[in-house]
C-alpha cells in the first residue's frame, strides 16, 4: 500500500508513477505516435472549451489526486 505523498517523493525518472487505491502502476514513457494523439485530442478539446467558456484543458504531467491519499494519476489531457 501507498500512499501520494511516497510516490510524489519518488525520484523523476521519466517513468509515469499512478497510484490508485493503494497500488502502485508504473508505466514507461509514451512513444511519439501516442502524444501525437494526446496532441490532436488536447487542441480539438482546447477550441471547444474556449469557444465554450467552460473551464480550462491541461496535458500531463499533472498529477491528479481529488483529495485522497490512496489515489494519484497523471491523465494525458
Amino acid at each position: 500500500y501507498y500512499t501520494r505523498e511516497e510516490v510524489l517523493a519518488f525520484p523523476d525518472d521519466g517513468k509515469r508513477y499512478e497510484l490508485v487505491h493503494g497500488e502502485l502502476l508504473v508505466s514507461p514513457s509514451p512513444r511519439s505516435r501516442h502524444q501525437w494523439a494526446v496532441v490532436q485530442l488536447a487542441t480539438a478539446l482546447m477550441e471547444y472549451v474556449r469557444r465554450n467558456r467552460i473551464g480550462a484543458t491541461l496535458v500531463s504531467p499533472a498529477d491528479l489526486s481529488f483529495g485522497r491519499d490512496d489515489l494519484l494519476v497523471q491523465p494525458d489531457v
